[in-house]
Parts: structure tokens; C-alpha cells; sequence
């Protein structure tokens, strides 16, 4: 018997505020939304995001934009990478201008680089491909192995894996270039 949405976000929610290193899959948009909101809900200092453009899907859900919302509300930071530019249509943007009626300054997106991605890859294995990620702090990821239904790997303390993908997207992040989020508008 599947277990409802609610049952779910209840599970996972325990398990982020335990801080468990157990290792669990996910798959769906409203998992998707559930995993990272719990994220957002745990880390203490930074969010990383690897991310096709966060252009919609869970990116515009309430509970993934409410999360989004207190953490940047709360002076942390969150730092994205996107496979391509921003456009005007981008909702999650539009929803964030609207709330704030600018972008935070302690939210940077920037465009990733052919050797971003080739370094992402480099961890790949077993056809488990990396599509996009999302890590909390230097323990908690969600690594997504399928970006069309959102599947993903999961755990909410497992500093070995968070800390490569930290490693990765911070080798990379300075040099990149900076969307100007001015001209997303």
C-alpha cells in the first residue's frame, strides 16, 4: 500500500530533524518538494543547488518556496547553479520578486560551465547519472539521478557525499559567470 503525501512529509521530516544518516530514495515532485523543503528547514548556514533553471515544477510548490523563503530570510545563504540563463518567464523568480520585491543579496545563481558539468559527471556511476543536486550544510543531499520524474537519492547526514558535491560546486562557483538577476525581472 503507498503511503499518503502526508505520511511521507511526516517521515521525512523526522528524519532531517534527527539529523539520519539513512540512505533512501525518492521520486515524484511533491517527494521532491518534501526532501528539499526539509533541507532548507535543517540547514543552518548554506544551501548549494545545482539546477536545470528551477524554471517550475516543485521549484514554485508553496511548502519548497515557503522553506526557501525563512532560510533566506534568516540571513543564510543560498548558492545555485543553472545549466541555462534565466528568462523573464522563470516563475520561481517571478514568485520570489513578488515577495520581496528584489532578489536577496544572499541568494547568487550562476550559469554552469562545460567543465561544472564534466566534474558532476566524474561521479557518476552504474548509469545513476547526476542530473542536479541540492546539499544542506556539509551532511544533508538530495542527488537526483532522473530529472524528468525526480528521482533522487537522499540522506539528511551523509557528510562524505554532501562534502564531494560541496567540494565540486565550490571548486567551480567563483569562476562562473553571475546571472543578473536585475535583467530577470
Amino acid at each position: 500500500m503507498k503511503k499518503s503525501i502526508e505520511d511521507y512529509r511526516v517521515a521525512v521530516k523526522k528524519l532531517a530533524e534527527l539529523q539520519d544518516g539513512l540512505l533512501f530514495e525518492n521520486d515524484g515532485i511533491y517527494h521532491a518538494a518534501i526532501v528539499n523543503s526539509s533541507i532548507f528547514d535543517t540547514a543552518e548556514e548554506i544551501v548549494r543547488i545545482y539546477s536545470n533553471g528551477m524554471r517550475g515544477s516543485f521549484s514554485t510548490l508553496d511548502e519548497y518556496f515557503n522553506s526557501i523563503t525563512k532560510f533566506l530570510s534568516n540571513d543564510r545563504i543560498v548558492k545555485v547553479i543553472i545549466d541555462s540563463a534565466i528568462t523573464q518567464e522563470n516563475k520561481f523568480l517571478q514568485k520570489l520578486t513578488s515577495k520581496y520585491e528584489s532578489i536577496p543579496e544572499n541568494i547568487v545563481i550562476k550559469i554552469a560551465s562545460k567543465d561544472f558539468v564534466d566534474d558532476i559527471k566524474s561521479i557518476s556511476s552504474n548509469n545513476n547519472y547526476v542530473h542536479h543536486f541540492t546539499t544542506g550544510d556539509n551532511r544533508m543531499f538530495r542527488l537526483e539521478t532522473n530529472n524528468e520524474k525526480h528521482t533522487a537519492f537522499v540522506s539528511f547526514n551523509k557528510p562524505e557525499v554532501a562534502e564531494l558535491l560541496n567540494t565540486i560546486f565550490d571548486k567551480h562557483f567563483d569562476k562562473l559567470k553571475k546571472v543578473d538577476l536585475a535583467c530577470s525581472k
